[in-house]
């Protein structure tokens, strides 16, 4: 049984909301159904970039990093100060 989707809000400035309608109305849409489906093709394209660059670095040898691992990275919260 797939998960139930997740609802997220989001605020854009007053040109995005105009191109967004303009474009949903072009295509006889809805600006939400649009906005769900170009924000769904936006992560699959992302996610297909990382799958083939991790691919890569594999490939030759070297160990693709997660996004964040770098000491650098780390956000020092109150259990991580000592």
């Amino acid at each position: 049984m797939a998960a139930p989707p997740k609802e997220i809000r989001i605020y854009v400035p007053e040109w995005v909301h105009i191109f967004l309608s303009a474009r949903a109305d072009a295509f006889g849409q809805e600006i939400g159904a649009l906005a769900k489906e170009q924000i769904m093709a936006y992560a699959k394209r992302e996610a297909h970039a990382h799958r083939l660059t991790a691919r890569r670095l594999r490939s030759t040898g070297m160990q693709p990093e997660l996004f964040g691992d770098d000491p650098e990275d780390v956000v020092e919260t109150r259990s991580t100060k000592k």
